[in-house]
């Protein structure tokens, strides 16, 4: 009986052995396939990680060449907005220019058309002296001198245009 005993003794520690490599070796195999797993998901999430990176680096280059489009067509449309004022200011300036070359024409019309004036009502006086028996020498005389003093005023008139023209601080007007 003793022996029987010792052998069924040894063949449930055999049995135990066995038992133990066996949950041994499955433990072992399931560590291979969860760590492989682990290793699986640890290089999907490095994987999606960097997708994300490069979304957010990808968006923020977007959004800068889209602030600089901007920016730039903001710029050329300020440019060209200036250069509109400039051409406006400078029309502007050419009807300003224009209104006193009017307003100074008209100034020199009538300065000159006075004195015209006043040598045609003249040369008409002189013309029906002329036509009287007899001529009257005193009104004709005084006629003729008026005429002149006239034609001398349209003369200085003239001439401070002329110097006007080159230099106006020294015109006579």
């Amino acid at each position: 009986q003793r022996i029987i005993k010792l052998t069924t003794d040894s063949l449930e520690a055999n049995s135990n052995v066995a038992i133990l490599a066996d949950i041994k070796n499955f433990w072992q195999a399931t560590n291979k396939v969860l760590i492989g797993l682990l290793n699986q998901r640890e290089s999907q999430l490095v994987k999606e990680r960097n997708q994300a990176i490069g979304i957010t680096i990808g968006l923020w280059l977007l959004s800068f060449l889209l602030v600089f489009y901007f920016a730039k067509s903001l710029l050329n449309k300020q440019k060209n907005l200036y250069n509109e004022i400039d051409i406006k200011n400078v029309k502007l300036s050419i009807a300003a220019k224009m209104s006193s070359l009017g307003e100074m024409a008209g100034g020199v019309a009538h300065e000159i058309n006075t004195p015209l004036a006043v040598i045609q009502v003249r040369t008409e006086q002189m013309q029906m002296c002329l036509n009287e028996e007899p001529i009257d020498k005193a009104l004709l005389s005084e006629a003729l001198q008026i005429v002149e003093k006239t034609v001398i005023r349209v003369a200085q008139i003239v001439s401070g245009l002329k110097n006007f023209s080159r230099d106006g601080s020294n015109a006579p007007m």
